[in-house]
């Protein structure tokens, strides 16, 4: 019996040492299981990169008029409501060349709680969130970016830009009327100004700065053409 009762000892004590490592292994595995579930379900509201597309950009590559490029824009994005324009390089015909210096960039949203979520996000989480998605044009065409469903929205709650009625061609005939030199390049930007939608129009280094209303046709004063408070 003295001889045997070391070894059951030993036999018990490694039998716990034993059940102790098999209950870590599966809370281990337990958690990296959610983990992966999670990075799993957040994959499928967040699909990956689209494009490139140049299908229905006219004049493409070296002559795309940044508005009419919008509608492509939006049908690679998995939100609708246009929250932002950016032009850059645009020349004094309105277009941009994209194997050039020209790129444009296409923002775009959901309304409050709508539109594709991430996995794992509340019910209140989702009410505060419009997510974000941005689409570029660039050499190789455009190409949408990745969504990022848990961006929230904006405050006050955000109101849609309407298709641009008017464009860097009609920005740029203001520009030339105010002194601007048709060979230079402009940044052209569509957002909300206090005065509602507006285009903000920079030619070269300072040469002409002016925030028009939406109609290309009046230019707004200080107040009216400050960026809306988000």
């Amino acid at each position: 019996m003295t001889v045997s009762e070391p070894s059951h000892g030993r036999a018990r004590r490694l039998l716990r040492w034993s059940e102790r490592t098999w209950a870590l292994l599966l809370l281990v595995g337990a958690f990296a299981g959610a983990s992966a579930f999670s990075a799993w379900t957040h994959s499928m509201a967040q699909p990956p990169s689209e494009g490139p597309c140049t299908d229905g950009l006219a004049g493409w590559p070296r002559s795309v008029d940044p508005v009419q490029g919008l509608g492509t824009a939006r049908r690679l994005a998995s939100r609708k409501d246009l929250a932002g324009l950016v032009a850059a390089g645009v020349r004094v015909d309105g277009s941009v060349d994209a194997h050039g210096s020209g790129r444009v960039r296409y923002v775009f949203q959901s309304p409050p709680g709508r539109g594709p979520h991430a996995g794992g996000m509340t019910a209140q989480q989702r009410a505060r969130a419009c997510g974000k998605q941005t689409v570029r044009l660039g050499p190789a065409g455009l190409v949408a970016g990745a969504d990022h469903p848990d961006h929230g929205c904006p405050s006050p709650a955000p109101e849609p830009l309407p298709d641009p009625q008017c464009g860097p061609r009609e920005l740029w005939a203001m520009a030339l009327g105010k002194g601007a030199s048709g060979t230079a390049l402009a940044r052209a930007e569509y957002f909300h100004s206090n005065s509602g939608p507006a285009w903000s129009f920079r030619v070269g280094r300072g040469e002409v700065h002016m925030v028009v209303d939406a109609s290309c046709k009046r230019e707004l004063g200080p107040a009216a053409a400050r960026r809306r408070s988000r």
